[in-house]
């Protein structure tokens, strides 16, 4: 299985491109799953993984590094 993990804060204009690339471009054999580490996001970030199915973590710190 692969990881793909997505540090986030205030990414809800661009997470559907990336979640659709992701789909498009992952063959169907590859098992997979997506990882939004959200650093506190005030818009509609964490809705729109989840609504892709992602595995959302809720980081304590706006820091990508500590994402």
């Amino acid at each position: 299985m692969i990881s793909i993990i997505i540090p986030t804060l205030n990414e809800a204009s661009t997470l559907p491109k990336l979640f659709y690339f992701i789909k498009k471009n992952i063959g169907g054999e590859i098992l997979y799953e997506i990882i939004v580490c959200d650093g506190g996001s005030m818009d509609t970030s964490v809705l729109i993984a989840n609504n892709n199915n992602a595995k959302i973590i809720h980081s304590s710190q706006k820091n990508r590094a500590h994402q």
